[in-house]
């Protein structure tokens, strides 16, 4: 699996070619943004990867651009 925490430009645009969706999910007590490629795997299975509880992080949905990402991470103001 590939994931990216606070992923950067570069990360997001790479994942995100084609308009292949990228997911996201926000880590509560870091604050940090958690991205894969939308084909790798489903928020629960990262969350399991990962070993965090439904109660330590919230399910951001998915982005298909860089643009999508900024505007997510704007809005949840990180």
């Amino acid at each position: 699996m590939t994931i990216y925490r606070n992923p950067t430009e570069a990360e997001v645009a790479d994942a995100t070619r084609g308009g292949r969706p990228m997911r996201m999910l926000l880590e509560r007590e870091t604050g940090d943004v958690i991205a894969w490629p939308a084909e790798e795997g489903l928020h629960a299975d990262i969350m399991r990867e990962l070993n965090l509880s439904e109660d330590a992080a919230d399910n951001l949905g998915s982005v298909r651009s860089y643009e999508d990402y900024k505007r997510l991470v704007d809005w949840v103001g990180r």
